[in-house]
């Protein structure tokens, strides 16, 4: 039950009717709170930090169509933990999604990158030859099958 004489109430009346200086106070009123909060749900501080003012900016956004409360630190908070509890879900899958494509990166070469290698080798070989053709039988102590 909304208890309507309460004076988080009506800030909360204002900032749902399009008053900043409300919403301002708001923030500034409950960011610390919120923070430290969202230290026990995770130790990233650019990550509660975004999804803090992320929460801001979807109160901002839909400010119209917000329940009422009397309790604007509770509704916050229940808030910051629901959005921390979301975007930490995407945020892991994206995480796990990332590392699985790194495990399966097998490294693809073109077909010209495989032609270039497979003429390489052949003129290695063919130098190799050469090579070996110029050393006697004295060099090497054996001979040497033609190529």
């Amino acid at each position: 039950m909304v208890k309507k004489e309460n004076p988080s109430y009506f800030l909360w009346e204002r900032f749902k009717n399009g008053d900043d200086d409300a919403f301002y106070r708001i923030y500034d009123q409950y960011f610390n709170e919120l923070y430290s909060y969202a230290l026990n749900f995770s130790k990233d501080q650019d990550f509660i930090k975004d999804c803090i003012h992320d929460l801001f900016l979807n109160l901002y956004k839909y400010r119209k169509t917000l329940s009422e409360t009397d309790n604007i630190q509770f509704y916050l908070l229940r808030s910051l933990r629901r959005l921390l509890h979301k975007e930490g879900t995407k945020r892991n899958t994206l995480l796990h999604d990332e590392q699985l494509l790194l495990l399966n990166d097998t490294p693809v070469t073109s077909l010209e990158e495989e032609i270039i290698a497979d003429e390489t080798k052949q003129e290695h070989f063919r130098a190799l030859a050469e090579v070996m053709k110029k050393l006697t039988k004295k060099t090497t102590g054996s001979t040497f099958p033609k190529i």
